[in-house]
């Protein structure tokens, strides 16, 4: 993981149920990460607070940046910021002195002063895991790119799991970590609650607030609200879903559409049609259908008309993903595609050859129709090669040659 500045308990959940927990020292600082900066409660809603670092250059590791100089300032100006919102708090007075080892410091270097305060965490919620920087594992582990620098990582601590946030499922590739006898798994943080004074309870704070409003027995449980991911229990099928599961799936997703999905068609005779005529690449999380790819073959042009893509919302970066990679493998560019992807391509191949038995399923195009109340979509279409080739007063269509 990168070196949060008091994290949500997320991070924290993760550090306890692992036996050791690697943090990134040596690598790109970003602006836009959760290093510096997390939020806190403010007035019932939520406020940023931020640590302030030097001016320099883009390029610089997070172990290369500095704290601005008069940081003692303006941590002393955090504290009362702090006492502003949570003087209040029943766990205030008891949490305050660790609030002030932490902020006060005294470590000009930005991973030096985060990793001080993810350490004077992990003792006070009385976690036992054991804390690496990254750049002790070898400089040669170091050069290795994306997944191949984690496996590097798990092999130089002799692990036989690798665990990481949900948010990170789309990064890593199940097959890749099981050749090397690694178990790859994600966890996900339950959406926990607890009274925060009297306003409606505003979500994923930083550790900050979940200590200010509750004791250490009660931390300790929300510790434990989680749950765990099994990668390969997700998994893709073809028209494996029975007309129920596309019925609950389409009504999940149905404000999703531009407009809503049942301002313009019966979602329930939809549901039946894609389950008798359409070729349906389905991606199921355990048993619940998470998206849809339905389309129909024209053997005569030899193209694919996509005629729905749903995705449920929390699953949806991953979606656009798979577009993008078939879209290479009906391209032939299998090397640039995951294994367990080319599958899924395969499987598209064969379930076209069986439908039409008498011909060879080369794919020449894909086609789709856009309703221009999405113009978000469109755009997605056009940015990943899709062209323009008609349009009326309720829909576009697009077409992308191979």
């Amino acid at each position: 993981m990168q070196p949060y500045f008091l994290p949500y308990i997320g991070y924290f959940q993760l550090m306890n149920m692992v036996d050791k927990f690697v943090i990134y020292d040596s690598i790109k600082f970003s602006k836009t990460s959760w290093i510096r900066r997390n939020r806190m409660l403010q007035n019932g809603g939520d406020a940023f607070f931020t640590l302030p670092i030097r001016r320099d250059s883009d390029y610089l590791n997070i172990d290369e940046r500095f704290l601005v100089g008069d940081f003692k300032n303006e941590a002393h100006r955090l504290l009362r910021r702090i006492e502003a919102n949570y003087s209040k708090a029943p766990y205030y007075k008891d949490f305050l002195p660790v609030v002030e080892e932490i902020i006060l410091y005294d470590e000009p270097n930005l991973f030096k002063y985060i990793l001080n305060s993810v350490k004077i965490m992990k003792e006070y919620l009385q976690i036992q895991t054991r804390i690496k920087p990254f750049s002790r594992l070898g400089e040669e582990i170091h050069r290795l790119k994306s997944q191949d620098k984690v496996i590097g990582a798990c092999k130089a601590l002799h692990a036989t799991h690798y665990i990481n946030s949900r948010g990170g499922m789309h990064l890593y590739d199940p097959e890749v970590f099981n050749k090397e006898n690694i178990k790859l798994l994600f966890f996900e943080a339950r959406n926990i609650k607890y009274p925060q004074f009297n306003h409606e309870f505003v979500p994923f704070l930083s550790i900050l607030d979940v200590c200010m409003f509750n004791d250490l027995n009660k931390i300790k449980q929300l510790l434990s609200e989680y749950d765990m991911i099994d990668p390969e229990e997700r998994r893709f099928s073809f028209n494996e879903s029975s007309v129920k599961q596309i019925q609950d799936h389409l009504w999940r997703v149905d404000q999703d559409f531009k407009p809503p999905l049942h301002t313009y068609i019966n979602i329930d005779e939809y549901a039946q049609k894609l389950a008798d005529s359409a070729i349906r690449l389905e991606s199921f999380d355990r048993d619940k259908l998470i998206s849809i790819m339905a389309g129909y073959y024209n053997d005569s042009k030899k193209f694919i008309f996509v005629s729905n893509f749903s995705i449920e919302r929390e699953y949806r970066g991953q979606g656009m993903e798979l577009v993008m990679d078939l879209l290479n493998f009906l391209k032939g560019k299998q090397n640039e595609i995951p294994v367990h992807i080319q599958k899924v391509g395969d499987r598209l191949l064969r379930l076209i050859s069986e439908k039409n038995p008498s011909s060879h399923p080369e794919i020449k195009s894909i086609h789709t129709e856009v309703r221009n109340a999405n113009p978000e979509l469109i755009h997605f279409y056009k940015q990943i090669g899709f062209k323009e080739l008609k349009k009326n007063k309720e829909a576009t269509y697009l077409i992308k040659s191979l």
